[in-house]
């Protein structure tokens, strides 16, 4: 099977907090390690508090089912997805379709945090995006 190219973006945290957010070229570089690049943004979340926003950005060299086959993996998420507690994903009928539910276990005196996430493979044959977004 031919390799290609993946590039996989993730934002994290204002997907669990709902929040209208800008363009992505409000995001600033933060730290670049390797072949990882970390990116941040500040965005409001109420009138008197900002939350912050990360990005990051790497690629993957692999084919598109075996990344897709880790993403969906229950029992190999905590592996990949540190600090998660609870994974789980449902089904939506077809495959360029799933939801997540991960739970992350917060240290006290915060509370645990979770997220629903619904992904979704689209492209073809020489680029294949997976988005995501907040449910």
């Amino acid at each position: 099977m031919r390799k290609r190219t993946f590039i996989l973006l993730c934002w994290l945290w204002p997907a669990i907090f709902n929040m209208v957010t800008a363009h992505a070229v409000d995001f600033k570089l933060v730290d670049r390690e390797k072949r990882i690049s970390l990116f941040e943004r500040w965005i409001p979340s109420s009138k008197d508090m900002t939350v912050r926003e990360l990005k990051a950005v790497f690629v993957v060299h692999s084919d598109i089912p075996a990344i897709v086959k880790l993403l969906q993996d229950e029992h190999r998420s905590a592996r990949w997805n540190v600090n998660a507690a609870d994974f789980k994903i449902l089904k939506t009928g077809t495959e360029d379709h799933w939801i997540s539910y991960t739970r992350y276990d917060i240290p006290w005196p915060l509370d645990d945090q979770d997220c629903c996430l619904a992904y979704e493979l689209s492209g073809d044959f020489n680029r294949t995006v997976i988005n995501f977004r907040s449910i």
